[in-house]
């Protein structure tokens, strides 16, 4: 498993990463105790790269969003 990309939005991380030849996004929110817990999406899952790619900056920007009160 190979992280690609990661961003910070706020209270949320949001990655793209490469497993045995498919990829996945990961959003992950930050608990209390300062560690972070998966909230991924199953869709986000099994994915080629070139559509987990555009799901990346989708979910990304719902999160960059939902910093600034957009959401």
């Amino acid at each position: 498993m190979q992280r690609l990309r990661q961003e910070i939005a706020g209270d949320r991380r949001v990655s793209l990463t490469e497993y045995d030849g498919w990829f996945a996004v990961c959003i992950e929110v930050r608990g209390p105790d300062g560690t972070w817990e998966d909230m991924s999406l199953r869709a986000d899952r099994d994915l080629a790269f070139a559509a987990a790619r555009r799901r990346y900056r989708q979910r990304l920007a719902e999160q960059q969003a939902r910093t600034i009160g957009l959401l």
